[in-house]
């Protein structure tokens, strides 16, 4: 190849390049939508911040109520535990003769 050739062929496509360059229409934004896009992306950050208050919000509330879950989960135990000790004595009351009614009530209710 004859460096006239390549020097042509290079001439030639960055003619072709400056001209696609040239005429290729430039996106310009407007002052107006550009001041509209910023308001919109502040609006999307406030939704965001608001959004993420609102997670903080719904995570305390599920740890209170693991919190209020576990206390009844204590409270029935307990309940259950006063029901079977009740019921032990309820049972061991019924065996009792008179005298032993008498002084199981005087001691358990002793002024």
């Amino acid at each position: 190849m004859n460096p006239k050739t390549i020097f042509f062929g290079f001439l030639g496509l960055f003619l072709l390049y400056w001209l696609v360059f040239i005429f290729t229409p430039k996106i310009e934004m407007s002052i107006e939508s550009k001041v509209e896009l910023n308001q919109i992306d502040e609006k999307i950050d406030g939704i965001v911040l608001e959004q993420n208050m609102l997670q903080n919000e719904i995570e305390m509330f599920q740890e209170e109520l693991v919190n209020i879950d576990n206390n009844l989960g204590d409270i029935k135990e307990s309940q259950d535990l006063n029901a079977q000790q009740h019921g032990k004595k309820i049972t061991t009351v019924q065996s009792y003769n008179n005298d032993e009614l008498v002084r199981f009530f005087t001691e358990r209710y002793k002024n």
